[in-house]
């Protein structure tokens, strides 16, 4: 079965994940594609 999404962001550091959030808030379907831990350098590692 295929998914569609209306948005696909790359990436779930600080402005990713809040991309996800706020688009989510406005009804979007989104993928949110991430190869580490959500919250990127900043949260996880600075």
């Amino acid at each position: 079965m295929k998914k569609h999404y209306d948005m696909i962001i790359i990436g779930a550091g600080t402005v990713g994940f809040d991309g996800l959030r706020e688009a989510r808030s406005l009804g979007a379907s989104v993928l949110l594609v991430e190869k580490e831990k959500v919250g990127g350098t900043c949260l996880n590692w600075g």
